[in-house]
C-alpha cells in the first residue's frame, strides 16, 4: 500500500474528504519525523515503537581493491513491533514469487 492508497482508504473509513485526509496524514508523519529528529523514541499501541539507534564506527575490507576503510557511525532506526501485531500476523505467510 502506497501514500496514495492509504489516503484514499482512510478517507473512504472516516468518511472525510481525501484533500482532509491526506493533510491529517501528512502532518501525523511529519509529527512523528520531528519526534524521531529530537533523538526520541516514539511508540504507537496497537503498531509498535520506533526507535533512533546510532551505529558504531565500523572497519571494512574492501576485497576489489583491497583495502580497509573506516564506516562511519550513522543514524538508524530501530522499530518493534507491539505483541497485538505480532499476534495477528499469520502464521504460515503467503510468499510472492
Amino acid at each position: 500500500m502506497n501514500h496514495h492508497e492509504m489516503v484514499k482508504e482512510l478517507s473512504v473509513r472516516l468518511g472525510k474528504t481525501q484533500k482532509d485526509t491526506r493533510q491529517f496524514v501528512d502532518t501525523t508523519l511529519k509529527i512523528i519525523t520531528a519526534t524521531l529528529d529530537e533523538g526520541k523514541g516514539i511508540s504507537i499501541p496497537g503498531l509498535g515503537t520506533f526507535q533512533p539507534y546510532v551505529t558504531k564506527p565500523r572497519k571494512m575490507f574492501n576485497p576489489g581493491d583491497e583495502k580497509n576503510y573506516l564506516v562511519p557511525k550513522k543514524c538508524t532506526l530501530r522499530f518493534t513491533a507491539s505483541t497485538s501485531l505480532k499476534s495477528s500476523l499469520p502464521t504460515n505467510p503467503v510468499q510472492n514469487d
